[in-house]
């Protein structure tokens, strides 16, 4: 008896399990990555007979999606009959409401911020005879704020060697031969892709789809270890209209003591435009960090003085703190000054530096009264193994003429006019304006002037001299023989 009501419950639960299997229907998914958020929107689903033996009658569909918000219709809605292994083919209409999220808003989703197909509800089929099929209907709406472009710029500015690291940024990136200490400034460009003259159709009416506002957006940098990696962003933008772009920057240091391995850096964009409706994007890349067997990198140099006049020898005075970022200890580390132009040189050796620890360094050197005025370059090397190079960096100092120092002399020279007669005015007694005379000066001609007086006195006194000597030859008498 037993054995029978067991076979019993065995054949139903079979016959049940084929009546289940005999009617599936599919899901369906209205809209796209690329779509609008209208009425109207379609797509079809199948209903499939299984059963190679029995028709299927009486089959009505209906969902449990929200109809005033998405609208959902079935054409048609009901099937009369469906014959062994046919399919029926039917169009589901809806509405893709204004507030429809394009991507998935849940930070503790895995997909935070990707483009999603939403799951709005179930589509059922019941049939006759208890056959009933179900699967979802899905939703998917345009996702119209993007990161138009990322662009990460990491300087070497704690190693002076004046290269820097400049890369475009798209998901799944990587930066390469990044180091301990360099800073770098993240760049990341928003772009609202509403078109601002998609405001209305034909007749005037009001799309709600177009000309779309971002009131505000936040924007999020992070990484997987904030210990090494250093990140300061300002993290809202506002009003960011239709077709319009605005830009942020982030400033992320990559600590000193960053490990020789690769950091995740996540970048979020978010915003709610003003039908409601979330958007945004995320970007993935790694910065990858490279500490070189052997590395003494130069962290700060300063001189003194940076300016000096060559009336006698001076003493440039050259401090400067290393560290050791390699990935072992260095016994024998060295730092030289050299400045070429003036061939000076100095040195010191068998320094000890273990691994992430600095030291000061204190070097001089004597610049000579006969150098020549002008700007010089020098460098600063450090090495390993007391020979092998690791680091430069250079530094300028300036050399002027002797005394170029003095104060200019302020003073001036001083034109004196020539004096002019001076007019006294006889006083006022009736308060009546006394008018000052102008004094006039007379031209003098020549035969009133000294020299005429000299010239006739000299002509006069020649003439007598003639007159004299005609007399004595006049009365001269002749001497007789």
């Amino acid at each position: 008896m037993k054995n029978t009501v067991f076979a019993l419950m065995i054949m139903l639960v079979a016959l049940l399990a084929v009546n289940a299997s005999a009617l599936q229907i599919s899901a369906g998914t209205l809209g796209s990555s690329n779509q609008d958020r209208i009425s109207g929107v379609s797509t079809t689903i199948t209903i499939t007979n299984n059963d190679t033996v029995n028709t299927v009658t009486g089959i009505v569909l209906s969902t449990t999606a929200d109809t005033t918000k998405y609208g959902l219709q079935f054409t048609p809605s009901t099937i009369a009959t469906l014959a062994p292994n046919a399919v029926a083919t039917v169009t589901v209409t809806g509405k893709v409401p204004l507030d429809h999220n394009a991507v998935e808003a849940s930070k503790s989703a895995s997909d935070y911020l990707k483009e999603k197909v939403f799951k709005i509800g179930t589509i059922t089929a019941n049939a006759d005879n208890s056959v009933t099929a179900t699967n979802d209907v899905n939703m998917q709406a345009v996702n119209q704020l993007s990161i138009k472009k990322a662009r990460i710029d990491c300087s070497d500015s704690l190693f002076n060697t004046g290269e820097s690291k400049t890369k475009t940024l798209d998901d799944g990136d990587k930066v390469e031969n990044l180091r301990p200490g360099m800073d770098c400034t993240l760049e990341i460009e928003l772009e609202n892709k509403y078109d601002q003259d998609d405001d209305q159709d034909a007749n005037g009416n009001d799309l709600k789809i177009g000309d779309i506002d971002f009131d505000t957006l936040s924007v999020d940098v992070e990484t997987d270890d904030d210990d090494v990696i250093d990140i300061n962003v300002d993290d809202t933008l506002d009003d960011l209209s239709a077709d319009d772009t605005d830009s942020l920057t982030a400033d992320i240091t990559i600590e000193e003591d960053a490990d020789d391995k690769s950091y995740d850096l996540d970048i979020f964009v978010s915003g709610k435009d003003s039908n409601g409706a979330i958007h945004g994007e995320k970007i993935l890349v790694t910065l990858e960090v490279d500490r070189l067997s052997h590395d003494i990198v130069i962290r700060r140099l300063d001189i003194s003085p940076t300016k000096m006049e060559n009336c006698k020898d001076s003493t440039l005075q050259i401090s400067s703190t290393i560290a050791n970022f390699g990935k072992r200890d260095d016994d024998d580390v060295a730092v030289k000054i050299d400045v070429a132009d003036l061939n000076l040189k100095k040195e010191v050796n068998d320094i000890t530096l273990d691994k992430d620890d600095s030291t000061n360094v204190a070097l001089s050197l004597v610049v000579p009264s006969s150098t020549k005025p002008g700007l010089y370059t020098g460098l600063m090397h450090t090495y390993f193994d007391n020979s092998a190079p690791s680091n430069s960096r250079s530094f300028e100092f300036t050399v002027e003429k002797c005394g170029s120092d003095e104060e200019e002399d302020d003073s001036t020279t001083v034109v004196v006019p020539p004096k002019t007669p001076v007019i006294v005015q006889p006083p006022v007694t009736d308060g009546s304006t006394v008018a000052v005379p102008t004094p006039k000066v007379r031209s003098q001609s020549f035969s009133e002037s000294p020299a005429y007086l000299w010239t006739l006195g000299g002509v006069a006194v020649i003439f007598a001299l003639l007159i004299i000597v005609m007399l004595v030859k006049l009365f001269k008498r002749p001497t007789l023989e």
